[in-house]
């Protein structure tokens, strides 16, 4: 088996139908490559959507988990059952071009030391770019559009849609559960870098992601998890990480949050959040440290 693609669902269900489409008409043998929908305990009829894919598609795999175990966790239960050389995180929000996966497979051939493949990525019905090679920059913060057009070396890729070499896996584990949603696939590829390996972005593999190109308010879910893994994810990887819980104290996070408070009016009621997402993210640091 060439390759497995991996779809977690979690009130997906208007998403499914366009996302599993485009990967059943891949310009790739249906043979070599496999489809697994992982059902992270989803209120909603994504299940059903899956199984009725699954009466067309002998190589669409279906695994229903008791409860939402998170984006993170959702996944690994996926990539412990793939069968592929290749591994592909694919958001159900997401619709594939038909050449997407042969373009990950070639850019992942091109040379043994790169660990994990990126796609170009568009708003849905749009050539606006959601991701295109990813820097991250001091604190945890991340530039998504790096390289546009230019295939090359970047610090991570989006796991909306890349690809993963299944040993490199072996070598530096599994998506952090701990992450649940956010960042986790940040944190992947710097262990990947750490390993040794190079983190890629191919401009030729393309994806379209349905979400809003812009929004002046992320939900209270995003704000709480994107401030809390931002903080673990640099204490996890930066070699003096009092020095940065320190700056973060002091600079980082008030910069944040004096940003929302200015930038969208009533942010007040999202207080409650950042402050969770701090006393926990600092939680996680002590315990990590043990």
């Amino acid at each position: 088996m060439k390759a497995s693609i991996i779809i977690v669902g979690y009130k997906g269900e208007k998403y499914l139908d366009d996302c599993l489409t485009s990967l059943s008409n891949l310009n790739f043998p249906k043979k070599d490559y496999e489809i697994i929908y992982v059902d992270n305990a989803s209120p909603d009829k994504g299940i059903e959507i899956a199984e009725k894919y699954q009466k067309q598609l002998k190589n669409l795999k279906i695994i229903k988990s008791e409860k939402n175990l998170g984006f993170a966790e959702g996944n690994n239960i996926g990539i412990k059952q793939a069968q592929g050389k290749y591994i592909i995180l694919f958001n159900q929000d997401a619709i594939a071009d038909e050449n997407f996966l042969l373009e990950l497979i070639k850019a992942a051939e091109l040379d043994k030391k790169i660990g994990a493949v990126g796609a170009k990525i568009y708003y849905l019905n749009s050539r606006d770019l959601y991701f295109a090679g990813g820097k991250i920059l001091y604190g945890g913060f991340c530039w998504n559009w790096l390289l546009g057009d230019k295939e090359g070396k970047c610090d991570y890729v989006s796991g909306c849609a890349m690809l993963m070499r299944k040993d490199v896996l072996d070598k530096v584990g599994l998506l952090d559960k701990n992450l649940f949603c956010y960042y986790e696939e940040t944190d992947l590829c710097t262990r990947i870098k750490k390993a040794g390996y190079k983190i890629y972005y191919s401009p030729k593999a393309i994806a379209w992601h349905n979400v809003a190109k812009k929004s002046k308010r992320a939900s209270q879910h995003i704000t709480y998890y994107m401030h809390r893994n931002r903080v673990i994810y640099c204490y996890k990887h930066y070699k003096h990480k009092n020095i940065f819980l320190l700056l973060d104290t002091l600079f980082f996070y008030n910069l944040f949050f004096i940003y929302e408070m200015l930038r969208v009016p009533g942010s007040s009621r999202f207080i409650k959040e950042v402050w969770q997402a701090r006393k926990d993210s600092l939680n996680y640091c002590l315990n990590y440290c043990r």
